[in-house]
């Protein structure tokens, strides 16, 4: 009897040891899922820095515009430690063996293009505007991520592009980038 259990499907490289505590797998993967952990970490650490420099409204208010800041910056430190903390121990078998698949089908590309993508829609988002940029993000992240409906996702894009809007924009009055679209909007 064999001491070495497949995680489940795409599971080469990755073995639980005997007593099912730790799993082994491309040390790459590891490397790889640390990183996630600590830049997840060093994000809410950004964001909590800068908390102090958001301006707060005069007079009295029960939460102020710093708390959901601080909770998203707290939320951040605390799982990317967890999740830093998870990677080096080697406790997500299913994880681990997940990204070590990933690696060795060439699916790198993937979160590179993501992050590419994700890049392009911050830089075009204030001169293009928030709508447009939207609408054409989302169905491209869906192609990415591996979508064959364009119809569909361009049409769930614009819904949930003009629906984010009309809620930042009427319900919370916050404005979001018109762009292109400023006097229609």
């Amino acid at each position: 009897m064999s001491n070495v259990d497949d995680v489940g499907p795409g599971a080469a490289g990755a073995h639980h040891d005997p007593d099912h505590t730790t799993v082994s797998g491309s040390p790459l993967a590891r490397r790889l899922l640390i990183g996630v952990g600590v830049v997840v970490t060093l994000m809410g650490a950004g964001i909590l820095s800068k908390v102090g420099d958001i301006r707060l409204p005069k007079g009295y208010t029960v939460i102020g515009p710093r708390a959901m800041p601080t909770v998203v910056g707290v939320a951040l430190v605390g799982l990317g430690i967890a999740f830093t903390i998870q990677s080096v121990l080697r406790r997500d078998a299913a994880l681990l063996s997940s990204v070590t698949a990933e690696h060795a089908d060439g699916r790198r590309g993937v979160v590179l293009s993501l992050v590419v993508a994700l890049v392009l829609y911050t830089r075009l988002l204030v001169p293009v505007g928030y709508v447009v940029t939207t609408i054409v993000f989302l169905p491209v992240a869906a192609r990415i991520l591996g979508s064959r409906s364009p119809l569909r996702d361009v049409t769930v894009g614009a819904c949930i592009a003009v629906a984010a809007y009309e809620c930042f924009t009427r319900l919370l009055d916050i404005r979001l980038p018109a762009g292109v679209l400023g006097d229609l909007l």
